[in-house]
């Protein structure tokens, strides 16, 4: 589902934390599923992480609100491990109605 110029900048991202260990300041790469009862990959997301932030690069759903329940979890994911800002990329009326609101860029 990736373009492959992204899927392959992606994956030497991954690979550098794989070979470098977590450097402070520097990014880390996260796959994120969920999984329906079956075993069924029903949602999922990469994004990265840097010091305290996240952020969502790209995601799917395959069922009804499979891709609700997967941002949830990862809010909860997100504050449990002490991350002060989520970045949600793109306003899109579904992240808004889940509580994200726009932030301008001098915030």
């Amino acid at each position: 589902w990736l373009w492959p110029p992204m899927r392959d900048a992606l994956l030497r991202l991954f690979e550098h934390s794989q070979h470098n260990g977590v450097v402070p300041g520097t990014a880390k790469l996260h796959s994120i599923e969920l999984w329906n009862e079956e075993g069924n990959l029903a949602a999922g997301e990469l994004g990265y992480s840097c010091g305290a932030m996240y952020t969502s690069l790209t995601g799917f759903h395959r069922e009804p609100s499979t891709g609700t329940i997967q941002m949830l979890c990862i809010a909860g994911l997100l504050v449990s491990s002490s991350f002060v800002c989520w970045d949600l990329g793109m306003a899109m009326s579904y992240k808004e109605r889940l509580g994200a609101r726009g932030m301008d860029r001098t915030e």
